[in-house]
């Protein structure tokens, strides 16, 4: 089952308050933290949807986890480091033509084993110019991560709001320890 979570960061001079308001809004279960101020909220469809979240937040000192260029560069990094399936680089409207070109180099990056580091280096250096410190032009990223009990690989989608989607919960803890690099 689609699990859908917002990225935030807390205010450390208000962190005690913070969490209290926090928890009076959203159960245990539905709060991933990440580290001392850096937090997951979960969100579904039904009765606490998206814009519930960012309304309930609004209200406490935190803010939106948006996920930079730069941001998404370091995630990408790291899962190539620790051979995470790459499933999808998306960039913005304004770069779509680009679309294209970074989809033959993640399917030689994940097919080719041989010749994976110069890849590598090949998808690195074309998004290397996307790569400053606010921008905003990687709109999305997927990759795919091992379930413990099959050996299947489950999808998960990291979006640059700071949304994050798991296709399967088995794999939550695996993959907030990757998000935990945007932090």
């Amino acid at each position: 089952m689609q699990k859908q979570y917002k990225l935030y960061i807390l205010d450390l001079d208000n962190i005690k308050i913070t969490l209290s308001k926090l928890y009076e809004e959203f159960t245990e279960a539905e709060i991933v933290k990440l580290s001392e101020n850096n937090i997951a909220i979960q969100y579904d469809y039904d009765k606490k949807d998206y814009k519930y979240v960012l309304e309930k937040m609004n209200k406490l000192d935190a803010t939106q986890n948006i996920i930079t260029a730069s941001k998404f560069y370091t995630l990408l990094k790291y899962c190539i480091s620790k051979e995470i399936f790459i499933e999808s680089i998306r960039l913005s409207e304004t770069f779509a033509e680009d679309n294209n070109r970074l989809e033959k180099c993640i399917s030689k990056i994940n097919y080719n084993k041989e010749n994976r580091q110069e890849y590598m280096q090949m998808l690195l250096s074309e998004l290397k110019w996307y790569n400053y410190d606010e921008g905003i032009d990687i709109k999305s990223m997927s990759f795919s991560i091992r379930m413990d009990s099959k050996p299947i690989n489950v999808k998960f989608y990291v979006y640059d709001n700071g949304v994050v989607l798991l296709d399967e919960d088995e794999v939550c803890d695996k993959v907030f320890e990757v998000i935990k690099v945007l932090i």
